[in-house]
């Protein structure tokens, strides 16, 4: 299965979620999921959705991870953000993976 997650940081009325779902879609998603919140927020209930459906074998669709204007290989020796993490995540480690993840895509 291929899954995608699309999200918009505001309501349907002020910003359209469909350029997402149509490059998830030409990506191969099976099933997409879609949420209208903030990015900085730390409840993502759509996204949560998806990752607890993926099985191990599946895809997560992420074309559209090469469009972002800010990648992950922005943050990779930063720190910032965890000298402010109040959960002390380990972002630059996290950063690394994914940075190596879409690499090899």
């Amino acid at each position: 299965m291929i899954y995608g997650y699309a999200r918009c940081s505001t309501n349907e009325t002020k910003q359209d979620i469909d350029r997402q779902v149509r490059e998830l879609k030409a990506a191969g998603a099976e099933e997409i999921f879609l949420e209208y919140e903030h990015g900085d927020s730390k409840i993502k209930d759509q996204q949560k959705a998806m990752f607890a459906q993926a099985q191990a074998g599946d895809t997560i669709a992420a074309n559209h991870y090469t469009k972002l204007s800010v990648q992950a290989d922005a943050c990779l020796n930063c720190g910032h953000c965890e000298s402010r993490c109040p959960f002390g995540v380990k972002q630059m480690e996290r950063m690394t993976a994914i940075d190596e993840y879409f690499a090899k895509r």
